[in-house]
């Protein structure tokens, strides 16, 4: 991880706070009876966010100093919600098929049980997105395309553009199709 990824971690989520505070972004959004797509979960909203939206497992796709801000796995399992940190690097980093696989394993196992899972990064709209765009292929049978523009439409502030994330969809989805022949 690079020196410029730890120094811009904190003026973006300042940036994320105040255009939230000014009304231009919503800190999270429902995606579905399982799943809320959302930015970094901190000590001012995360009680609200578990008791408004019903939240029984917390899905991270954040690096451990990201984390600093957030509430610690302890805490959420004090609130009785379930913890998975899956380590994607911020701005440059792709979830890989394993890191995929690994977090809708997590999301899936909630949905069975009829739960609710907070999936965030810092902002919701990048590395949470990827992972959240995947469910929707996994669970609503989208295309890669399909799951790109019903999260759109949801959060307009989500990210999934780059040839890398496209590529990544592309390939879950093709895994998907394999595993189910």
């Amino acid at each position: 991880m690079s020196l410029f990824h730890k120094l811009a971690f904190y003026p973006t989520v300042l940036y994320g706070v105040t255009l939230e505070y000014l009304g231009f972004r919503k800190w999270y959004t429902r995606i579905d009876e399982h799943c809320v797509l959302g930015a970094l979960p901190m000590k001012r909203n995360y009680k609200e966010i578990i008791q408004k939206e019903n939240i029984k497992a917390v899905l991270t796709l954040n690096q451990d100093h990201e984390l600093e801000l957030s509430i610690p796995q302890k805490e959420w399992m004090n609130e009785g919600v379930d913890f998975l940190q899956v380590s994607v690097e911020d701005y440059t980093g792709v979830a890989n098929l394993e890191q995929i696989e690994k977090s809708l394993t997590f999301i899936t196992k909630h949905k069975n049980m009829n739960q609710c899972v907070y999936v965030h990064c810092k902002a919701g709209r990048y590395r949470s997105a990827l992972i959240v765009a995947c469910y929707l292929i996994h669970h609503k049978n989208m295309s890669p395309q399909e799951a790109i523009e019903h999260l759109k439409m949801l959060r307009p502030i989500v990210i999934l553009e780059k040839k890398r994330q496209l590529d990544a969809l592309d390939e879950y989805f093709k895994y998907l199709k394999s595993k189910n022949q």
